[in-house]
């Protein structure tokens, strides 16, 4: 899987990890065009299957707070 960039393409290594479930946790790592790995965590908050899932970065795994959301708390 490929994501363009105005400036680069960036490829997803084939090993992400994911639970689509209520609570459930990811890990999708990108690596860019220079090799840096950029791991990308966050939680399922929910999924109705063929419906929705919605996710936020905000929490890693078990309502544990990311370091680094990417949307700031207002």
């Amino acid at each position: 899987m490929e994501f363009r960039h105005a400036r680069a393409i960036v490829r997803q290594p084939p090993t992400p990890r994911v639970d689509p479930r209520a609570g459930g946790n990811s890990v999708i790592t990108m690596q860019a065009p220079d090799g840096t790995l950029i791991p990308n965590r966050g939680v399922y908050l929910d999924v109705v299957a063929n419906e929705r899932i919605v996710f936020t970065d905000a929490y890693t795994a078990a309502w544990v707070p990311s370091a680094k959301p990417s949307s700031p708390a207002s």
